[in-house]
């Protein structure tokens, strides 16, 4: 019906949101507590419940983990997060919640990541140099770049579209 409504408040820094291909699960993310959430989703009538904490960054280091920034899932039900600090995308089981893999990048800020490409087999992954040092810049260059990630073996889903309007209650 276009209604907009809070389904989540009190958030650090909300990031990303993503649901599993039955559309029965949703993963969101929220960067201030370095945790990634899992909750039960009701697509008819928008509402999630069962709140999980199915990967806790919270203690780990933040160079090797980072924050958990934007976020995708691949066809086999993974979720591939962008690490903001640590320039790494990790590749983490969503049944579990243990990383399986890890793809480092040249730059210092890893924001984002979605599949892509013709097969939809292709990572793209987006960086930031926002509030980089001089030193961390001169390390990293190509901070605040777009990146291209071919050959991991794993495809993503197609673009989820809104086409309707939105009005706020």
């Amino acid at each position: 019906d276009g209604s907009l409504r809070t389904v989540i408040q009190e958030v650090g820094i909300s990031n990303g949101l993503a649901w599993s291909e039955d559309g029965k699960t949703m993963y969101y993310i929220d960067s201030t507590p370095r945790q990634m959430y899992r909750f039960d989703f009701d697509g008819s009538t928008g509402k999630i419940g069962n709140k999980t904490v199915f990967i806790d960054n919270s203690g780990k280091s933040m160079p090797e983990f980072g924050l958990p920034d934007g976020m995708t899932l691949d066809t086999e039900g993974n979720a591939w997060v962008a690490n903001f600090f640590s320039r790494k995308v990790v590749k983490y089981s969503t049944k579990t919640g243990e990383p399986m893999q890890s793809v480092e990048f040249p730059a210092t800020r890893i924001t984002s990541c979605c599949f892509g490409g013709k097969g939809l087999d292709e990572l793209y992954v987006t960086t930031s140099a926002y509030e980089a040092t001089e030193e961390e810049m001169k390390e990293f260059p190509l901070s605040g770049s777009l990146f291209r990630v071919k050959g991991l073996g794993v495809k993503g889903f197609p673009a989820n579209v809104y086409e309707g309007s939105l009005t706020v209650q």
